[in-house]
């Protein structure tokens, strides 16, 4: 019964089931992100609006980040989500977007397998739906206003998807503290 509800849902492509693991994200998107300071690369998500099968709203999304970060961009990528939210009508219906799934990044999140939570809201198709990323200090040791230390910060971007951006020049195995095992 789950598969059919799912295949149902995949043909109309609006409306998921609160207990679905995944259902692929539509088209067009909403898009938002981040670019390191340091080492370059970035973070994107993407999201969308769905019915769910009670009329409620739910809101469905996957995130992506640059193939080559520095080890500190790599380890505090997924941690970037936490201040992140989604508003719809200019209110919050969702912060912590750590759960939604990483996906690798590419120039469309078109078919992603997305994962979805309900807002409380009753659906309604022409909703405005948006995605903020805020800028963050990811990592600090020392005191790097004097010179000394290292900060690592998340700025704000109108990119429409920074994950596509190139990170380290290392490759990825090298600036992952698991040597020799990418991630």
């Amino acid at each position: 019964m789950r598969r059919l509800t799912l295949l149902i849902a995949m043909l109309l492509g609006t409306t998921v089931s609160a207990d679905e693991k995944t259902v692929p994200l539509g088209p067009n998107p909403v898009m938002a992100g981040g670019i390191f300071d340091r080492g370059g690369g970035g973070i994107t998500v993407a999201a969308e609006l769905r019915e769910t099968v009670d009329g409620q709203m739910a809101v469905c999304g996957v995130w992506a980040r640059s193939r080559q970060l520095n080890a500190y961009a790599r380890i505090g990528a997924r941690d970037t989500l936490v201040p992140a939210l989604i508003r719809v009508n200019g209110n919050v219906v969702r912060r912590d977007l750590r759960v939604f799934p990483r996906v690798a990044a590419a120039d469309s999140y078109a078919g992603a397998p997305a994962r979805c939570v309900t807002t409380g809201l009753t659906w309604r198709p022409d909703a405005p739906m948006e995605v903020s990323v805020p800028r963050q200090i990811v990592h600090q040791n020392g005191r790097s206003d004097n010179g000394g230390g290292f900060r690592l910060i998340l700025n704000r971007t109108d990119e429409p998807n920074p994950a596509l951006r190139r990170g380290s020049l290392l490759p990825e195995s090298w600036t992952n503290l698991r040597f020799g095992v990418g991630g």
